[in-house]
């Protein structure tokens, strides 16, 4: 398990003698400090796990959401924790996009971080994901960062499918492209509810400013799951982008 842990502000704090292995003697400094951490776990089994739930006193009942599958976003409350699953568009040539799980543990004082497909190795968010600083020490905008990154990879994938000519494909494909970006349009509507939950239900992790920061990023996930439903609906000809659907209905137009 490689982690990745910023103390203070954006510090990079790695185990010298534990690679992967947040040092007790960071872990001390930072519970000293009362500063925020993130960690990147970029692999995952009980033994390794349980180190860093113990040192930073994670509900045990994380380590289980942790090793599950989801097919969804979802959100759990645990005890002081909040625990969330979303999904990252990735582009791809064949299939339009995938989508790649992203599980999120935030308490007061800590961002865990589980990204990738199922397997031994993962790859780090950072390569995938422009990742905000812990400014600070605000875990509540880290966690909104995290979220518009999320939600950046959701546009781009919508503004490819503007672009997208239906006049110069086959039927056959035509029917295909629509399939997927029907799919799109179910995970951005289940990416919009879930962030208007969490703007709700996270009191206890986020200001007011960063709930309606959320609040606003759902609305704006609205309008893409809106304009890319539009899209299927076109007939040859016909085009929308998603540059003029935004600035002509506005980001809170759902």
């Amino acid at each position: 398990m490689n982690t990745a842990s910023f103390r203070a502000i954006d510090e990079l704090i790695r185990s010298p003698a534990q690679p992967g292995v947040v040092s007790s003697e960071a872990a001390s400094a930072g519970e000293q400090a009362k500063d925020p951490v993130w960690i990147d776990l970029t692999a995952l089994n009980r033994s390794t796990f349980s180190v860093v739930q113990e040192q930073y006193g994670l509900p045990p009942e994380v380590m289980t959401y942790f090793l599950l599958r989801y097919q969804s976003t979802k959100l759990i409350h645990a005890g002081p924790a909040l625990f969330l699953v979303t999904f990252l568009a990735i582009p791809s040539p064949r299939h339009l996009f995938t989508m790649r799980e992203l599980k999120i543990c935030v308490t007061p004082t800590l961002v865990v971080t589980l990204y990738g497909p199922s397997g031994r190795a993962r790859p780090d968010l950072a390569r995938v994901l422009p990742l905000p600083k812990l400014s600070g020490g605000k875990i509540g905008q880290f966690l909104c960062g995290l979220l518009e990154g999320v939600t950046g990879s959701y546009e781009a994938i919508v503004k490819t499918v503007t672009e997208r000519r239906l006049d110069e494909v086959t039927r056959e494909d035509t029917h295909q492209w629509r399939r997927r970006v029907e799919k799109l349009v179910h995970f951005l509507r289940d990416e919009q509810i879930l962030l208007g939950n969490i703007a709700r239900e996270g009191s206890k992790l986020l200001s007011a400013e960063e709930s309606r920061s959320l609040s606003r990023l759902g609305e704006r996930v609205g309008v893409f799951a809106r304009v890319a439903w539009d899209i299927t609906r076109l007939k040859k000809g016909e085009k929308v982008t998603l540059e003029s659907t935004l600035a002509g209905k506005g980001d809170g137009d759902t």
